[in-house]
């Protein structure tokens, strides 16, 4: 069974530096997050494509969320960011993760 984030392996070293991240730095990821995939929902609401189901893995994935299974579900902005991420198709779930990509490497390279 294919996990969420096996669509981009980088995701996984995003997630491992996210991990170590302050709580308070792990909530504004969270709602840049979700406000990034807002956006590009928004803008992909005019384009006219059929319903499809979420299918099992996300369903299992949301599932896990409510069990508070993985080490991000203890952050509610985090696990609402991993569970809108895991629903993306692989074209908005690979912008996202550049994004995400991005903001971790700007954190790092920012002076305390």
């Amino acid at each position: 069974m294919q996990r969420w984030y096996d669509k981009d392996p980088r995701i996984i070293d995003a997630l491992d530096i996210i991990k170590e991240l302050p709580d308070e730095v792990q909530e504004e990821l969270a709602k840049s997050i979700i406000n990034f995939v807002n956006l590009l929902r928004e803008s992909n609401r005019y384009i006219a494509e059929p319903s499809l189901s979420i299918g099992k893995n996300k369903v299992l994935g949301l599932y896990k969320s409510s069990q508070k299974r993985r080490w991000y579900d203890s952050s509610p902005a985090l696990m609402s960011a991993m569970n809108v991420v895991s629903t993306l198709d692989i074209e908005d779930f690979k912008s996202v993760t550049e994004g995400i990509l991005l903001t971790l490497k700007e954190l790092q390279e920012k002076p305390d």
